[in-house]
């Protein structure tokens, strides 16, 4: 599952080698996978209530756990996020999670976490994460799950008979997280430079 990449991904460069050869390679990579998962999940539970809208650490911990991880094991951590909360499990925020929510309006948002892993992944095994480029890094990973977050919300609406127009989509599935998403940026985009360069001394 590991990817070859051009630079180490952080969780493959902090725990020491030593602990890493004492494991094969499935094995760790899926430690890694269900940490990723409960990072996740933890990090969903995370709220600060504001207004218009509260902000949840959720997205937060999408990006940080796949820029740790890599693309492939940054997929796999969000594929599964996405299939044991609509199994059940109550890892969305909220502690929620079922087959409610699948068919609800904000499952896009959760689908779009698992290419927003890819990339934010990728970008980190060519060393996005070490540099000023982690703004545009984490910034693209914040936005994916809009992308298809706002479409479904739009489409799930108006299925269930509500009337939706693009121009509401946006307004309730996009603007008011705005603010939140752009603090999310700061942290994310400030807190991995800083611990490589902590790493690296």
């Amino acid at each position: 599952m590991s990817a070859v990449a051009a630079y180490p991904v952080f969780a493959d460069a902090v725990v020491p080698s030593r602990v890493w050869s004492k494991m094969s390679e499935r094995t760790r990579d899926i430690v890694l996978v269900l940490a990723g998962v409960l990072l996740v999940a933890a990090f969903a539970q995370i709220r600060i209530p504001l207004q218009p809208v509260a902000i949840t650490g959720q997205t937060l911990g999408v990006v940080l756990v796949a820029g740790t991880l890599g693309a492939w094991r940054g997929v796999a951590s969000l594929a599964l996020y996405a299939l044991i909360g609509a199994m059940g499990a109550p890892v969305f925020t909220g502690f929620e999670g079922g087959w409610q929510m699948v068919t609800g309006a904000s499952f896009g948002y959760v689908l779009g976490f698992i290419p927003a892993a890819y990339v934010v992944g990728r970008l980190a095994q060519r060393g996005w994460d070490r540099s000023v480029k982690s703004i545009a890094q984490y910034g693209l990973g914040l936005a994916i799950p809009f992308m298809i977050g706002v479409p479904w919300l739009f489409f799930a609406m108006q299925a269930a008979g509500v009337e939706m127009s693009a121009q509401l989509a946006l307004a309730y599935g996009l603007v008011p997280f705005i603010p939140g998403e752009l603090a999310k940026l700061a942290l994310a985009a400030a807190v991995m430079p800083v611990a490589w360069k902590v790493l690296n001394k």
